[in-house]
C-alpha cells in the first residue's frame, strides 16, 4: 500500500495519464457491505437490491462473520435472488454504506488502481469507523490491485465523474471533513492524482442531510456532457435553492442540464422522506433506483429514466429504511469498473486533402502530434464557414492536407459513446472508435436528412452508410440539436 501526500510540483510528473472511469462504462461487478445489527432494518431492502443487480452483474458482499453470511443468503433467497452466485468476503466493517467508505477506482498505465480516501464516518456521525477505513485496501488485496491511500477525508458519494476529465462535487462536504483545506490547493492535487481537467463545485446542503450534501443526491452525469439535477416541485421548499443553484453552476460550466422532478415527501411511520429519484445505480444493462410507493410519482420517474436510458432496463425499488437512514440505492453500492485498455488505430491517408477525426481519447489532441506527416496550417473545421484549427475534438470532422500518401498510428482510450451537437445545414462529424452504422444513430428530433451522409476519398465524395474510425463525414440536417452514437 502506498500513501500519497506529495508537493504540488512533483505530483504532475508522477500521475500523468490517469483517469477515473464513468459509472456507465463496463463494470466487472457491484460491491456491498451487509448491515450490522444497528442497521439491521436495512437488510431486506439490501437483499432485494442484490437480487435485482445479480440479473445483470456479479455481486460481491462483505459480511461481518459466518452468521451474517448465512442470514444474507436467506434474505437474498427470500427476495427472489440466487445466494449461491454472490461472492462473499468475511471482513470486519462498521456500516452498510460502501459507496462512501469504499474504493475509488482509477486507470493508469493500462492498470486499475484503488484509491483509499480517509473515512471518518461523515464527520464523526457514527463513533466507530476504523474498520470501514481499511476496506478499500482490503478490496484491492482481494482483487490483486495496487492501493494508494490519500491524505484527505472524503466519501465517494460526493464524487461525480464523467470519465472525460470532469468532477462535480459539493464543497460543503469537503470543508466539513477537512477544515484546513484550501480549495485552490485541493484542485491542484485532485486534478493531478485523478487526471482531471475541470472541477465543478456546488455549495449548500439541507440541514437534514447527514452527509453534508453528497452530490449523488443532487446531480448525476448521464453522459460526458449531460447532467441530471433534481428540481423541487415546490419552489418555496427550504431546500429548493440548493438544487437550483447546483443546476445553474453546472450549466454555466458548459454542461447540458436536465431537471428531474422531486415531487414531494412521503410519511414513513411519521418520518418525512424526500422523494429524490437521482440516486440511481447504473450497471451493465440496467438502472436501479428508488421508488416511493406513490404511483403517480414513481411512474413519472420511471418514464423519465427510460427516456434518459433507452438501452437500459429501469428498476425502481421501494427502500424507505435505506432512505430514512440517509441515502438510496447508489449509496449502499460501489461499482467496480472493467479495465479499459489503450487501443491503437492505423489510419491511412491519401496525398492531398483528407477528411479526418479524433477516433480515440488522447492526452494531446494537437493535429501535428496526431498526424505528424500532415502539412502545417491545414487543419480546418466547419461551422457555417471553414475555421482554422490546431486541435481536434471528438465527434467533429476536419479537413487536413498531406503531401504524400501514408498512414498514422494513434494510441489512446476507445470512444464508445458520443453526443454530437449539430447546426442546421451542413456539418462535419465523425464516429466512435469502431465502425458505426448510421442507422444506429439516435436522432430523436429527426435532424439528419436521409441520404446526406458523405465521405471523401481521393476519388471524390461518396454516399456512406458506415462511419469508419479516423474519418470525417459531411451530414446535412433540417435543424439544430444533438445526436447520440453508442457502440455495442
Amino acid at each position: 500500500m502506498k500513501k500519497i501526500f506529495l508537493p504540488f510540483l512533483i505530483i504532475c510528473f508522477l500521475f500523468a495519464g490517469r483517469r477515473i472511469p464513468a459509472e456507465w462504462e463496463t463494470q466487472d461487478g457491484i460491491w456491498l457491505q451487509w448491515p450490522l445489527q444497528f442497521e439491521h432494518w436495512m437488510r431486506p431492502e439490501m437483499a432485494e437490491a442484490i437480487s435485482a443487480i445479480q440479473n445483470y452483474e456479479s455481486v460481491n458482499l462483505i459480511v461481518q462473520n459466518q452468521n451474517h453470511l448465512n442470514e444474507a443468503q436467506n434474505q437474498i433467497q427470500d427476495h427472489g435472488g440466487n445466494p449461491d452466485s454472490v461472492i462473499y468476503h468475511i471482513q470486519a466493517h462498521n456500516n452498510a454504506w460502501l459507496r462512501d467508505n469504499g474504493p475509488v477506482y482509477l486507470e493508469s498505465d493500462n492498470q486499475l488502481i484503488i484509491n483509499n480516501m480517509q473515512f471518518d464516518s461523515w464527520g464523526g456521525l457514527v463513533p466507530n469507523y476504523e474498520e470501514d477505513n481499511a476496506i478499500p485496501c482490503m478490496i484491492a488485496q482481494w482483487l490483486g490491485l495496487p492501493c494508494e491511500s490519500l491524505d484527505f477525508i472524503m466519501e465517494r458519494g460526493n464524487l461525480e465523474f464523467n470519465g472525460a476529465g470532469t468532477l462535480i462535487s459539493n464543497w460543503d462536504c469537503w470543508i466539513d471533513r477537512n477544515s484546513n483545506l484550501n480549495q485552490s490547493d485541493l484542485e491542484v492535487i485532485l486534478m493531478d492524482i485523478w487526471g482531471l481537467d475541470q472541477i465543478v463545485w456546488t455549495y449548500g446542503h439541507s440541514q437534514y442531510d447527514v452527509t453534508t450534501g453528497h452530490i449523488d443526491g443532487v446531480a448525476r452525469f448521464i453522459n460526458d456532457s449531460t447532467v441530471v439535477v433534481s428540481q423541487y416541485a415546490d419552489p418555496n421548499d427550504e431546500d429548493a435553492w440548493i438544487y437550483d443553484a447546483a443546476a445553474e453552476t453546472i450549466s454555466n460550466s458548459g454542461f447540458h442540464v436536465i431537471r428531474m422532478n422531486m415531487p414531494g415527501y412521503i410519511n414513513y411511520y411519521n418520518w418525512i422522506i424526500p422523494a429524490i429519484y437521482v440516486n440511481w445505480l447504473q450497471i451493465d444493462g440496467a438502472i436501479i433506483g428508488n421508488a416511493y410507493n406513490i404511483p403517480e410519482w414513481d411512474n413519472e420517474a420511471q418514464e423519465v429514466l427510460e427516456f434518459l436510458f433507452p438501452e437500459q432496463d429501469v428498476i425502481l425499488l421501494f427502500t424507505p429504511e435505506v432512505n430514512l437512514s440517509g441515502g438510496g440505492i447508489h449509496c449502499i453500492t460501489n461499482d467496480q469498473p472493467s479495465l479499459t485498455l489503450d487501443s491503437s488505430l492505423e489510419l491511412e491517408h491519401s496525398a492531398g486533402w483528407n477528411l479526418v477525426c479524433l477516433p480515440l481519447e488522447v492526452e494531446d489532441t494537437s493535429y501535428n502530434i496526431l498526424f505528424p506527416e500532415s502539412t502545417e496550417g491545414t487543419l480546418y473545421s466547419y461551422d457555417g464557414a471553414y475555421i482554422s484549427d490546431i486541435t481536434l475534438i471528438q465527434g467533429e470532422g476536419y479537413w487536413l492536407r498531406f503531401n504524400e500518401a501514408g498512414s498514422t498510428t494513434i494510441i489512446g482510450t476507445p470512444i464508445n459513446e458520443l453526443t454530437i451537437s449539430l447546426s442546421e445545414g451542413w456539418n462535419l462529424i465523425s464516429g466512435i472508435t469502431n465502425s458505426f452504422n448510421i442507422s444506429n444513430i439516435q436522432d430523436p428530433d429527426g435532424l439528419i436528412i436521409a441520404g446526406t451522409v458523405y465521405g471523401f476519398t481521393s476519388g471524390g465524395y461518396s454516399n456512406e452508410e458506415i462511419l469508419e474510425p479516423g474519418k470525417g463525414y459531411w451530414v446535412r440536417t433540417n435543424g439544430s440539436g444533438s445526436i447520440i452514437l453508442i457502440g455495442e
